[in-house]
C-alpha cells in the first residue's frame, strides 16, 4: 500500500474472458488458428494521489525585517 493511494487503470477480465473464449470456440469449430489483436480499454481508477496537495501553511510575515530562524 502507498500514501497517498495511487491511481491505477483497471483492466476489464470479464470482457477479455468473453473474448478469449468466444475466440476459443470459433477456433474449435472452424478448425482454424486464428489471431486477432484487440484492444479492451481499461477503467481509471482515481485515488487521492490525482488529488491537489492541501494547502500548506502560512507563516506570519515579520515586521521588524528579522527573519525567523
Amino acid at each position: 500500500y502507498f500514501i497517498p493511494p495511487l491511481t491505477t487503470v483497471r483492466p476489464d477480465f470479464a470482457a477479455v474472458a468473453q473474448h478469449a473464449l468466444s475466440q476459443l470456440l470459433i477456433e474449435i469449430e472452424t478448425q482454424e488458428r486464428l489471431i486477432e489483436q484487440i484492444t479492451l480499454p481499461p477503467a481509471l481508477v482515481s485515488r487521492r494521489s490525482v488529488l491537489l496537495p492541501a494547502p500548506r501553511p502560512t507563516r506570519p510575515r515579520t515586521t521588524s525585517g528579522d527573519a525567523p530562524r
